[in-house]
């Protein structure tokens, strides 16, 4: 059965990242073998506290039961899904784990995400980007602001996309807990049309 870190795991871990559009960064860069979905596999960079987002073989011992999680969790469409999947996952299973607790976060900001047409969400050492869409109307986002509703944390980005960078010296709690704030509240600052 393969470990936690083992690269049937990792390719897994990294098709539900790529799913949920994160790009993530890690302090080293190491190529995925032997990953089940080859066209997944590829050189990738992850934050610290996600490379522990994983189904732990001590939680759900069974291989095929394990990867029939990711793929709910990869296919979920909204947050009532996800929700019933960790309801599941409590009855059948017990205490969800820390590490798997991670990826419903990851699952939530995706949902999120996509509602809000952000396609992408990545991090550097000093900086959150959220990327959007290309279909996105800015004409609906009242952008001065939100700008203006988070002085010295956020800044709109255009060029050939559009994006908001936030500062993450500005930010005084994990990336994972401050995006899923600041995504809820995002909707806000879309106009709404009357």
């Amino acid at each position: 059965l393969p470990t936690p870190g083992s690269p049937i795991m990792t390719g897994l871990f990294f098709v539900l990242l790529d799913k949920t559009c994160m790009h993530l960064r890690i302090s080293s860069s190491l190529p995925i073998t032997g990953s089940s979905f080859p066209r997944f596999a590829k050189s990738v960079k992850s934050l610290p506290y996600f490379s522990n987002a994983l189904i732990p073989s001590t939680y759900i011992e069974n291989e095929d039961i394990r990867i029939l999680f990711y793929r709910k969790l990869v296919n979920t469409k909204d947050l009532k899904e996800a929700e019933g999947i960790r309801s599941e996952l409590l009855d059948r299973f017990g205490k969800i784990p820390q590490e798997t607790q991670m990826l419903f976060k990851i699952t939530d900001l995706r949902l999120t995400a996509e509602k809000l047409n952000i396609e992408r969400i990545s991090e550097d050492g000093d900086h959150i980007f959220l990327y959007f869409s290309q279909r996105t109307d800015f004409s609906k986002f009242d952008i001065t602001r939100l700008v203006n509703g988070y002085p010295k944390i956020i800044e709109f980005v255009s060029g050939k996309c559009y994006a908001f960078k936030l500062k993450k010296a500005e930010i005084n709690e994990n990336s994972v807990e401050y995006l899923k704030k600041f995504l809820s509240r995002l909707d806000f600052y879309v106009l709404k049309q009357t």
